[in-house]
C-alpha cells in the first residue's frame, strides 16, 4: 500500500504569513529547532528511517521546500529524489553535554523535506538511543515541531505491529491568516489593536544592556559571530515542587514565575532598572491556535504571536512584588482574542504585497542591529506530553527482539541567537523543569548566559523557601 498524492492536488501554495514571518527572522536567530528523546536501549533503526519518510510522505508541507518571488511566498512540493538526508546515524556523544556545546546541523527551508531525524547510537550498547529531530521555524512554531516528532514516533509503534502501515494524508490543510480579521467585527479590530502585542522600540539587550546609558554603535561590524551552543540547566523535582507551591500561594501560574524571575535577573545581569520613564521588557509567546480553530487535528503550523511583559522593578525587588503586574498582562493577551491585533496590523501591510511587510521587517531588524537593542525573549514550551511513546518497541539486537523500551527523557532546544538578541525557553518532563539558552560563543558570554539561569532558579527557591 503506499500514500499517493492525490492526482489532482496542486503542487504549490501560497505560504501562509506567519511562515515568512519566521523565515526572516533568520537575520537573527538560527530558526532551527530541536526535539530530544532519550530511550533506555536500542530502537529498529530502519523502522525509524521508514516511520519519518512515511511522515513526511503524509503531509504535503513537511515534504516540500519554502521559496520566495518579489512578492510571494509558497511552499512547492518536492519529489522524493530531491530530499536532503531526513534520517542520520550520528557518533554517540561521551557525556550529552557534548550536543548542547555542539548542536546538530540546522535544516534548510528553502529544501525539502523539512523534518531530519538524527539518531545518536553508542555502538557498545552500552547506553541507550538519543533520537534528536531537527524541523524549521519556517516550516512551524515549538508545539507544531514538536507534534511531527510525534507523529513519527506513532508511526515508528504501527509499523511494529503493522509493516504495511500507511498514515492518512493530509493534503494541503488551512493553516494561514489571511482570512482571520474577516471573522471578527471592526469593533472588535479596533478593541484589540489597543493591545500593543509587540515593541518594535526597545531600549535594551541582553549583551549590551540599557543602550541609553552609553554609545550607540553598529554591532554587526563590531562582533564576531559563530559558534552555536545551548546552555542548560534542569531543575530538580523538589525544588520544581517548591515553586509550584509558591506559584499557587501567589495566585500565579508557572509561566508568570519563569517571566517574572527572568525579567528579574536579566535586570541583575545587565545592570539595569525598569521604570516608567524606561521600561525594560521581555518578549513572551502565545500559541493562537485555540482562538482561532487551528486547533483540532494538531497539523504542524506556526500559530506563535508574541507580546511584551514589563514591570517597575530592579535586581532587588521581590519577585513576589512584581507578579500581579506580571500576570494581568499574560491574563490581559490570553482572556481577550490573542494576536488579533497583530494579525491585523501585519494583513493590513501585506495588502500592499508580501515585499511591502519584509521590508517593514527588515528595517526594525537592521535598526536593533544597528543600535544593539533587541528585547530578550522567554518561552514557556510547557509539559512535553510523550504518553503515546512512552513505551517503544527495541529493535532485535542484543538477543532483545520485541522487548519495549521507556523513555527516560525529553528535552526541547530552542533556536539559536544571534546577539544582541537573547531567549530563554523552558520545558517540562515529568516533575523535571528545564532552562535552556541557545546562543553563540563568539559574541555572547558563556558565564552570563549560565550565571542568569543560575540566578532565575536561586530567585524562585530563595522566595519559595519564604512565604
Amino acid at each position: 500500500m503506499e500514500n499517493m498524492t492525490p492526482d489532482n492536488e496542486n503542487t504549490r501554495i501560497n505560504a501562509p504569513l506567519l511562515d515568512s514571518v519566521n523565515v526572516w527572522f533568520e537575520k537573527i536567530y538560527e530558526p532551527t529547532m530541536y526535539y530530544m528523546l532519550g530511550y533506555g536501549g536500542r530502537l529498529d533503526e530502519k523502522l525509524l528511517e521508514k516511520a519519518v519518510l512515511l511522515t513526511i510522505e503524509a503531509d504535503p508541507y513537511l515534504s516540500s521546500r519554502y521559496l520566495e518571488t518579489e512578492d510571494e511566498a509558497f511552499w512547492e512540493k518536492m519529489p522524493k529524489s530531491s530530499f536532503k538526508p531526513y534520517f542520520t546515524l550520528q557518533k554517540y556523544p561521551k557525556d550529552i553535554s557534548e550536543i548542547f556545546e555542539n548542536p546538530p546541523a540546522p535544516v534548510d527551508v528553502r529544501s525539502a523535506p523539512q523534518i531530519r531525524l538524527d539518531l545518536y547510537r553508542d555502538e557498545t550498547g552500552n547506553r541507550g538511543d538519543i533520537l534528536i529531530f531537527a524541523l524549521h521555524h519556517g516550516f512551524a512554531d515549538a508545539h507544531g515541531n514538536i507534534s511531527v516528532a510525534s507523529a513519527v514516533m506513532n508511526t515508528y509503534i504501527r509499523l511494529a505491529k503493522d509493516p504495511g502501515y500507511v498514515p492518512k494524508y493530509k493534503e494541503w490543510y488551512p493553516r494561514d491568516t489571511k482570512t482571520i480579521p474577516e471573522r471578527f467585527t471592526p469593533e472588535q479590530r479596533e478593541e484589540a489593536a489597543k493591545l500593543t502585542e509587540i515593541s518594535f522600540e526597545p531600549n535594551w539587550s541582553f549583551v549590551c544592556g540599557d543602550v541609553n546609558r552609553g554609545k550607540i554603535f553598529d554591532y554587526t561590524g563590531e562582533y564576531p559571530r559563530g559558534g552555536k551552543r545551548f546552555s542548560v540547566r534542569t531543575i530538580s523535582p523538589e525544588n520544581f515542587r517548591k515553586i509550584k507551591a509558591f506559584g499557587k500561594r501567589n495566585g500565579a501560574t508557572i509561566n508568570d514565575l519563569m517571566v517574572g524571575a527572568f525579567l528579574l535577573s536579566l535586570l541583575k545581569s545587565c545592570g539595569c532598572v525598569s521604570d516608567e520613564k524606561s521600561p525594560k521588557c521581555v518578549l513572551t509567546a502565545g500559541d493562537i491556535r485555540r482562538y482561532y480553530g487551528f486547533d483540532i487535528d494538531d497539523n504542524p503550523m506556526n500559530m506563535s504571536v508574541a507580546f511584551t511583559v514589563t514591570a517597575p522593578c530592579d535586581e532587588n525587588t521581590p519577585l513576589k512584588a512584581i507578579l500581579p503586574k506580571i500576570s494581568q498582562t499574560v491574563r490581559m493577551h490570553k482572556n481577550s482574542i490573542m494576536g488579533l491585533g497583530f494579525i491585523c496590523g501585519v494583513e493590513k501591510i501585506r495588502e500592499s504585497g508580501l515585499r511591502a511587510l519584509r521590508d517593514f521587517y527588515n528595517s526594525h531588524m537592521d535598526e536593533g542591529l544597528s543600535k544593539c537593542t533587541s528585547n530578550p525573549v522567554f518561552s514557556n514550551i510547557g509539559i512535553l506530553d510523550t504518553r503515546s511513546y512512552d513505551t517503544v518497541p527495541g529493535c532485535g539486537h542484543c538477543g532483545k527482539s520485541g522487548s519495549d523500551l521507556k523513555l527516560e527523557y525529553a528535552l526541547f532546544m530552542p533556536v539559536i541567537s544571534h546577539a544582541p538578541g537573547f531567549s530563554v525557553i523552558v520545558s517540562t518532563y515529568g516533575e523535571q523543569m528545564t532552562l535552556i539558552s541557545g546562543y553563540e560563543d563568539a559574541n555572547t558570554d558563556r558565564g552570563r548566559v549560565e550565571a542568569l539561569l543560575a540566578d532565575m532558579e536561586e530567585r524562585l527557591i530563595r522566595e519559595s523557601e519564604n512565604p
